[in-house]
């Protein structure tokens, strides 16, 4: 009640326990400079952990607090310590008094129901060498049982015996305790461990269906490619198969055209040629034979060119012989016609002979007596 708080803290009862056995109370002073030094001193003599140091009875309390403000009796002396009481407050003012007695009024509600409390223990050993108050011999008394304060200390922890079963079984909860904390900590390494393993899992997971992704990218790409090639090749293939089909056609053609420039059907060759270059163009043998089809198209010098038409061949009056029936449609193509009859020299000349008749009037003459093969020949 002086310092506004208990002379011990702890989480725990047995911290409680454990810090009034072992710890001496800390001073009063340290909380309210203002006290009294002899209430101090009081205070913690009444603390004190061995039996025989303690005051002897609450008289003797009493004695001591009131030892402040007036003499002491006979008795207080024999029971106190050497020059305990011989310092007094009378030359005090009296208004100090006043305030020491209702201090002593409320130390005596509290503190001296806890130290009579606390007299019935034996903390044997527990700091024998803590400061002491000195012994205040008391007169033998009768001791009576005083009930513990109702209002002192009501939330403090009980500071009584301690039963060995109860320190047992604290030690049993404080293992316990520490056993489910290394449970708790095992688990959570555990968890821990399963998450990270987990994560390095889903990792590489990720990984491989990333690999595998991209080996089915670049397989795709390159199966695209190889159809493409393929595609090309075949195209390709397919190209110069045509291109030979059309150059072998196109050879063809000019064969025919070669034997229709042979045989002086100069129609017939053009059309050829020009079926031929249709198809393969530039080629040299197209070009070689158009050049010669040029060449037989010209008109050599005292020949004419006629047009080439279709007319009617045969007996169209009706007196003709026989071969002149029936009368029959004749197509000519162009062709070219001497402005003048062929001379027996030019016949000789071509055909080496003359079968002429009359050869006497020389070289200049018409030749005749030439059949239609032969004029054909000589063409």
């Amino acid at each position: 009640m002086l310092t506004g708080r208990l002379p011990f803290d702890s989480d725990t009862p047995w911290g409680y326990v454990h810090k009034h056995v072992v710890q001496a109370p800390p001073p009063v002073r340290e909380e309210r400079a203002e006290a009294p030094e002899r209430v101090e001193k009081v205070i913690l003599r009444l603390l004190e952990k061995e039996p025989e140091k303690r005051f002897p009875s609450a008289a003797a309390v009493k004695r001591a607090l009131l030892g402040q403000g007036g003499r002491v009796s006979e008795a207080d002396a024999a029971t106190a310590a050497p020059g305990e009481f011989e310092k007094t407050v009378d030359a005090k003012p009296k208004g100090r008094r006043g305030v020491t007695a209702a201090l002593v009024v409320m130390l005596l509600a509290g503190l001296a129901g806890v130290a009579i409390q606390y007299g019935g223990f034996d903390f044997v050993g527990a700091h024998r060498d803590a400061p002491s108050l000195g012994a205040v011999p008391e007169p033998p008394l009768q001791a009576k049982p005083v009930a513990p304060s109702v209002g002192a200390h009501r939330d403090a922890p009980s500071l009584g015996a301690v039963p060995e079963p109860s320190l047992q079984a604290a030690a049993e909860r404080n293992k316990k305790e520490e056993d489910a904390a290394r449970q708790k900590a095992e688990e959570e390494r555990r968890i821990a461990e399963a998450d990270k393993k987990k994560k390095e899992e889903e990792t590489r997971a990720q990984a491989e269906a990333e690999r595998k992704r991209r080996e089915e990218e670049t397989a795709r790409l390159k199966a695209e490619e190889q159809a493409e090639a393929e595609a090309k090749r075949i195209a390709e293939a397919k190209a110069g198969e045509e291109k030979k089909r059309k150059e072998d056609l196109a050879k063809e053609y000019l064969a025919l055209a070669e034997q229709s420039l042979a045989t002086r059907d100069l129609k017939k060759a053009e059309e050829l040629i020009a079926k031929a270059e249709g198809i393969a163009p530039d080629t040299p043998e197209a070009k070689r034979l158009r050049a010669d089809l040029e060449e037989k198209k010209k008109v050599p010098a005292g020949m004419v060119f006629v047009k080439g038409g279709c007319f009617e061949m045969g007996d169209t009056f009706g007196d003709g012989v026989s071969d002149e029936k029936p009368v029959h449609r004749v197509c000519l193509d162009d062709y070219k016609m001497d402005k003048y009859e062929v001379t027996q020299g030019d016949y000789q000349r071509v055909m080496g002979s003359n079968p002429s008749h009359f050869t006497g009037c020389g070289y200049n003459c018409p030749v005749e007596k030439v059949t239609w093969f032969e004029a054909s020949d000589y063409c």
